[in-house]
């Protein structure tokens, strides 16, 4: 038998019973220890849901050098965290391929390309005409 789970807070609020096994009521034949694997669980995914995907590239700004970058991604947002100071954070908008598609926190709207080979992106500017281009 493997090692006893002890938490001295769930005699408080989980009754005994059957032979001083603890079991939930409302579950038949549920033990404490399974209720608590499956709460980890769901916890561990959630967390790893929300947690915020990090990467690191190169970036430059209207073609000039390439400059270590961090771009962080939060769901239908991301930041790039160029490693000379400056940091921006961007917006994605659900609008039809002939708009722009993303909007920094400036106000400004880019267009946001995928290079064709599927690594990095290009981020356009169509008013001031500043272009971000981000490799891996």
């Amino acid at each position: 038998m493997g090692p006893r789970l002890h938490l001295p807070w769930a005699a408080a609020i989980i009754p005994k019973t059957r032979l001083g096994s603890p079991e939930l009521g409302f579950v038949t034949g549920m033990k404490v220890k399974h209720l608590l694997w499956i709460l980890g669980a769901c916890l561990w995914v959630n967390a790893g849901a929300s947690a915020q995907a990090q990467s690191a590239q190169s970036c430059s700004f209207n073609g000039g050098r390439r400059i270590p970058v961090e771009i962080v991604e939060m769901g239908g947002v991301f930041r790039i965290e160029w490693s000379d100071g400056p940091k921006m954070t961007y917006t994605r908008l659900d609008v039809g391929p002939d708009r722009p598609n993303i909007i920094d926190n400036l106000g400004g709207y880019w267009y946001w390309n995928s290079h064709r080979d599927g690594i990095g992106f290009n981020l356009y500017n169509p008013n001031n005409q500043n272009e971000i281009s981000c490799y891996p």
